[in-house]
């Protein structure tokens, strides 16, 4: 049956893990970066995540972060996606969390009743704009962590090519092939991941812009909007 968790900490790393459950999680406070496989998940305020029964992952934590957990047996998993998941939450979707929140322990019918509803609830829900995919391609690999590593790296398209031995024609294709995007697609999206936790670590948005590589404070508030919905300085505050 499932359970739920309560989690306080101060941000430190989780080792790559995996549970017999699967695991849906909502961040109340902070920010939660989590490491897939075959990619990452941000979590901020606002947001479910899922990730499957057997599933190998890791945590970070940016700033303090407060978490709600809930645990769902390998029956309750099956209507989830067999892949990891992060969420929009409705108003409908932070009621029922609410109601599981208050529950007493020892209300288990009520809570089981609770979670399959918000399981239906999550079949209909839209996924949010905050997963990383990541290529599997060894060379590609190289590429994605050197822009993580440094994403205010100026490097073109054809100096990444010929660092990790690959023509810029093979390089796009396979690039868009394994990640779903295309190079520019996926570096604009990996700089507005790291804003993120910048931005979670309380780093002024000046700062956060310039250390992530952008022209102009204005471009990366600009693409931030575009992609989030809100501008940087707004979007942890309309998550309290």
């Amino acid at each position: 049956m499932g359970r739920l968790v309560f989690d306080s900490d101060p941000g430190d790393p989780r080792p790559r893990h995996w549970h017999a459950e699967g695991e849906l999680f909502v961040i109340e406070r902070g920010l939660m970066s989590v490491e897939t496989g075959s990619g990452w998940l941000m979590m901020p305020p606002g947001r479910i995540g899922w990730v499957p029964p057997g599933w190998p992952h890791a945590g970070q934590g940016h700033g303090a972060v407060d978490s709600l957990i809930l645990y769902l047996d390998p029956t309750q998993s099956a209507a989830m996606p067999s892949v990891p998941r992060v969420f929009e939450l409705s108003p409908f979707g932070v009621a029922l969390l609410e109601r599981l929140k208050g529950l007493d322990a020892s209300a288990e019918a009520p809570r089981q009743r609770a979670l399959a509803v918000l399981c239906d609830e999550l079949a209909e829900a839209r996924e949010a704009p905050l997963h990383l995919p990541m290529p599997t391609d060894r060379r590609l690999l190289r590429l994605a962590f050197g822009v993580l590593e440094a994403p205010d790296t100026k490097r073109t398209l054809d100096e990444w090519a010929d660092a990790i031995g690959m023509s810029r024609r093979s390089l796009t294709r396979h690039f868009a092939i394994e990640t779903g995007l295309s190079f520019a697609q996926w570096r604009t999206l990996a700089r507005l991941m790291a804003g993120l936790r910048l931005l979670a670590e309380h780093h002024p948005v000046t700062g956060v812009a310039l250390a992530l590589g952008f022209d102009s404070v204005s471009a990366f508030i600009t693409r931030f909007r575009q992609h989030f919905g809100t501008t940087p300085a707004r979007y942890f505050k309309d998550r309290d």
